[in-house]
């Protein structure tokens, strides 16, 4: 990876962020995370596609505000946005405030999942779900973009999705327990399909836990997650 690719990376790496945004000076909205680009905000509200408005962003004693605009919508789940138009001054205090949020996060010592599902709708559901549990996420659409992200972060669970294009997660597995790097990361498989032959292979190929999707409340998925922490940190 070159230095513009790394720098692009940087700039789209989405870092939690648990604070009420202000749009257009009249509605608060939670907000999931920031990049320097854009961020991610829950609502059950309506937006119009590819609209306009502004949106101001706390953190400490700063905020910022910024022209943004609707780059998809999810009704009932949230709203991601774009920055647009942004002077170099207020470039500069949305990446302060970034960085301050990750010093922030390597302070709390914060759990890392590396979420792999090539699903879209899914992930940013169970994104979602795991970062208002309190963790730290980081994607990838499927099995070749999660060994890519494995050579670049260290996280401390992975959730595995089976049945994806480019790479499967069986093969993700047998990669993951192949390698002295990554073998004791703990693996939690969780699929829309699970057999007892697949649970079987799963057990054999040194998969910590399953799930199956159809039957996972996002309460459940959040235990299971600090279950098979709580069970690392001990072993």
């Amino acid at each position: 990876m070159d230095t513009e690719e790394k720098q692009e990376q940087r700039k789209q790496q989405r870092i939690p962020l648990r604070e009420k945004l202000l749009v257009d000076i009249k509605k608060d909205f939670q907000c999931i995370d920031i990049s320097e680009g854009g961020l991610y905000f829950s609502t059950g509200n309506i937006f119009a596609e590819n609209s306009f408005f502004d949106v101001t962003i706390p953190f400490r004693n700063k905020k910022v505000t910024v022209k943004a605009q609707i780059k998809h919508f999810q009704p009932g789940i949230g709203v991601g946005v774009e920055f647009v138009d942004v002077s170099d001054s207020q470039r500069s205090d949305i990446k302060e405030i970034v960085e301050g949020i990750m010093l922030d996060h390597k302070a709390e010592k914060e759990d890392k999942i590396l979420l792999i599902e090539d699903h879209d709708m899914s992930r940013k559901i169970n994104r979602i779900t795991l970062l208002e549990g309190g963790f730290f996420v980081i994607e990838a659409k499927d099995g070749t973009e999660g060994i890519k992200m494995l050579r670049e972060h260290t996280p401390n669970l992975i959730i595995l999705d089976l049945y994806m294009g480019n790479m499967d997660g069986f093969k993700v597995l047998s990669m993951l327990k192949a390698s002295p790097k990554w073998m004791n990361i703990p693996v939690l498989v969780f699929s829309s399909s699970i057999t007892q032959d697949t649970i079987d292979k799963l057990i054999s190929g040194g998969a910590d836990e399953f799930l199956l999707k159809t039957e996972t409340s996002p309460a459940i998925l959040i235990e299971t997650v600090r279950a098979i922490l709580r069970r690392k940190s001990k072993g």
